[in-house]
């Protein structure tokens, strides 16, 4: 047994290098809605893992537990089929994850045949979980399968997450009258191109979205915007007036290769001649083109403030992001105004580069690069997309813009702030050698640096609502607080559902009998009630929705604390729900259970109902 224990031993260590390079790194799959089912997979794979490990690790599994343990198996290798067919049909697998893969499943072959002498020894003794003790082994196999244990639970609710769509979430406001603007966004659905596309939307504009994934697209903004795969799928009669160009294949991911190197470059310039093709075929021309570039075009210049006007310079960064901005450059020739967004680091709540660096320095791993000097020039996402916006309105901008704050830092000051925003030390030091070994050429992102001034967008009369890093931190690393507050909201429920209107109906009588702030609107009297939101009758049939009295809509749980913290009696309640933890276990419970379990019930109630209309009908 301890040669099945030093097999097991060997396929935890390459399943974590597996789980923690592919799915958690380079792919980030709870991050994406296609990889909803791979995370079931997973997590029932890991559930399975987590019994297999501590249950081997202190018991003999004698008599009817060996076809336990043999089932148990022979289910993994059935989900393990199941994952590698799904994850051919929703990604292209890295060759080194096909590569592992294949090692891991000749592993679990191997450790199969090395076990099924054992388990036939134990099948012909009497049935019984028999204590046993491997030492050290047993204690590292307790340890792992805790460990898999939570990445299940982890996995399970990254797939339920992921089954509550982002727009449902974090709900878009339309404007209540559009703008005429249609603007054409690449790369819409990254972390700063998501903050845009919902920016245009809530603004009038209406938005049409390039993506190689169009389920991507249909989860973060639904209705919102129109999704499309390739630039053929536009007509020459289509009416763009603007493109901003954000896409590419992602630069902060380590060893850049040669094949990495090209494949950065031309994922950009080449989606770049694409569009200018697209532009020259539209019969009414886009006004401006808004093209994605980074201020790492100036390359390593130490402590030399740069504005537009300075010169470009050397090295890798460098001359991709030139490539890029020449590319970007041909489409003068067709008329429209180019803007070159020469983007800093790009500081958000919800993407990035600032929540893993949040994290670290909440458990107090926060530290300095190198020595620290480097200078890290950077923008608030919301002016950042505020500045995408004024680049595509006003015609006075053109050529060269810094997307940066007005007041740059080096690294150790935004280190030494982001420890201060989260009440936190700043103890550790990562040493350059350390990070060039682990990183390759890709440390000198964090190595070097450029002090950037965003000399043209002041000199436009920009306005920075995060010009400073204190001003800006403060937004981005507080804890939200709960998000119904008492100053009333309206709420639109299905009342073709008895339970949901008898549960309604109680919330109304206390409304009624305290005066409280609660307005109640059935579906059926006001069925399009949400349609600036992009919610039809389907979508409120599924889920309780609300709006708060600054107009901001609210969904499943949300709702329902909206209700509590507006209703007397049930105020402590929503104070309770509106905590991390608790608001987390209401989400689960409304997702998972009741908003399935409701939906079948009224399916099942809509058929009787036909079937009995239906008999009614029939001659006799």
């Amino acid at each position: 047994m301890t040669t099945v224990l030093y097999l097991l031993l060997g396929q935890v260590l390459l399943g974590g290098l597996d789980n923690f390079l592919h799915h958690e790194f380079t792919e980030r799959l709870r991050a994406r809605p296609e990889a909803r089912c791979e995370l079931a997979l997973h997590a029932a794979r890991e559930a399975i893992y987590a019994l297999i490990f501590v249950g081997i690790a202190w018991f003999e599994w004698r008599g009817w537990y060996a076809p336990l343990l043999a089932g148990l198996l022979l289910v993994e290798i059935g989900i393990t089929i199941a994952d590698f067919l799904v994850e051919d049909r929703t990604r292209r697998l890295p060759p080194f994850e096909r590569a592992l893969h294949t090692v891991l499943a000749v592993m679990i072959g191997i450790i199969l045949a090395v076990l099924a002498p054992v388990l036939w020894h134990w099948v012909r003794t009497p049935t019984a979980l028999a204590d046993v003790d491997y030492g050290w082994l047993s204690w590292v196999f307790t340890a792992a399968g805790i460990a898999v244990g939570l990445f299940a639970i982890r996995d399970a609710g990254a797939a339920l997450h992921l089954g509550k769509p982002d727009w449902l979430r974090h709900p878009i406001r339309a404007a209540a009258e559009p703008s005429g603007r249609t603007v054409l966004v690449t790369g819409a659905t990254g972390f700063v191109g998501s903050a845009l596309v919902r920016a245009l939307v809530e603004r009038g504009d209406r938005v049409i979205a390039l993506s190689r994934h169009r389920r991507r697209v249909e989860y973060r903004f639904g209705r919102h915007a129109h999704a499309i795969q390739k630039l053929d799928e536009i007509r020459d009669s289509e009416r763009i007036d603007a493109i901003v160009h954000l896409a590419g294949e992602p630069v902060a991911r380590p060893w850049w290769t040669t094949a990495r190197r090209r494949q950065i470059v031309e994922s950009r310039t080449q989606l770049t001649a694409e569009l200018l093709k697209l532009a020259a075929r539209l019969q009414t021309k886009p006004s401006v083109l808004v093209s994605a570039s980074a201020v790492g075009i100036y390359g390593p210049t130490g402590d030399v403030a740069l504005g537009e006007r300075d010169r470009t310079g050397r090295g890798f960064m460098a001359e991709s992001c030139r490539a890029v901005e020449v590319a970007a450059l041909r489409g003068q020739r067709l008329g429209p105004r180019v803007c070159r967004m020469r983007i800093g680091l790009v500081l958000g709540r919800h993407g990035g580069i600032l929540p893993p660096l949040a994290l670290a320095s909440r458990f107090g791993f926060g530290a300095v690069l190198g020595d620290g000097a480097q200078w890290f020039s950077w923008i608030h996402v919301d002016d950042l997309v505020r500045l995408l916006q004024f680049a595509i309105d006003d015609a006075r901008v053109a050529g060269p813009i810094n997307a940066t704050a007005p007041e740059p830092v080096t690294q150790r000051t935004l280190a030494d702030a982001l420890a201060r925003a989260v009440n936190r030390p700043r103890v550790l030091r990562a040493p350059a050698l350390a990070l060039r070994t682990m990183l390759g050429s890709m440390a000198d992102l964090l190595l070097t640096g450029q002090r950037v001034h965003p000399s043209v967008a002041l000199r436009h009369a920009f306005e920075f609502r995060y010009p400073t890093l204190g001003a800006a931190l403060p937004d981005l690393v507080a804890k939200p607080g709960p998000k119904a507050a008492q100053a009333g909201c309206a709420v639109h429920f299905n009342d073709e559902c008895p339970i949901c209107s008898r549960e309604i109906a109680h919330y109304r009588r206390i409304a009624e009998n305290r005066a409280a702030p609660v307005t109640f609107h059935p579906i059926g009297a006001a069925p399009d009630a949400l349609a600036r939101y992009g919610l039809g009758r389907a979508d409120i049939e599924r889920r309780l929705c609300a709006t708060d009295a600054d107009g901001n809509l609210l969904v499943g749980a949300d709702a329902f604390i909206a209700i509590y913290a507006n209703l007397p009696g049930y105020r402590r309640l929503a104070a309770f729900l509106g905590r991390p933890i608790p608001r987390a276990m209401a989400d689960f419970w409304y997702e998972a259970i009741a908003v399935p379990a409701l939906a079948r019930f009224n399916r099942v109630r809509r058929r009787r109902a036909l079937a009995i209309g239906t008999a009614k009908e029939a001659p006799q």
